[in-house]
């Protein structure tokens, strides 16, 4: 009788031990999917800066050498001390290189994005900023940010600067 008894006990106690264990894996049920989607999310977040990024990154350069052309080719035509062919080279020389608007398009400016900077009456440095902004109508086109920025449009600025100065090295002038 005692050992029916713990014999009927044990399985007693298996069935609730086995409700128990299917309470409990109820319970959880779906926190696989949470933790899932929670880090899918966090993967695209990521994705997207790390694509806008590199686009932006990339079009960051391709200005600086279209500005730094440009700037050079203006300090050349400083030399000849006539500022409106060093500003009309430093336009030429800008469209010559392209950079990452929507696809690669020509870098155009106008004379406002050239500058000088007079030492003695004479013009001696020149400055050339290059651009995709919405100012001038040709911003950046990006694939995610507006997904990130809700409310603002799929486009961002970016700028580049570049400075040249003539020096006056024993009487020859020099860029």
């Amino acid at each position: 009788e005692n050992r029916q008894f713990t014999v009927l006990s044990n399985v007693m106690k298996a069935k609730h031990d086995t409700k128990d264990f299917s309470i409990r894996k109820l319970s959880n049920r779906g926190s696989v999917m949470i933790a899932v989607t929670a880090s899918l999310l966090g993967l695209f977040v990521f994705a997207v800066l790390a694509i806008d990024g590199a686009i932006m990154m990339t079009t960051k350069t391709q200005l600086q050498n279209a500005a730094d052309s440009a700037c050079l080719a203006c300090a050349a035509g400083l030399s000849s001390g006539d500022e409106a062919l060093a500003t009309q080279w430093a336009i030429d020389y800008a469209s010559y290189n392209e950079a990452v608007r929507e696809l690669k398009e020509p870098v155009v400016i106008d004379e406002n994005d050239v500058e000088f900077e007079y030492e003695g009456g004479y013009p001696v440095r020149c400055r050339v900023t290059t651009h995709r902004t919405t100012e001038h109508g040709d911003a950046l086109r990006t694939y995610f940010l507006k997904v990130i920025s809700l409310g603002k449009a799929n486009v961002t600025d970016v700028k580049a600067t570049a400075v040249a100065e003539l020096v006056d090295i024993c009487a020859t002038t020099c860029i």
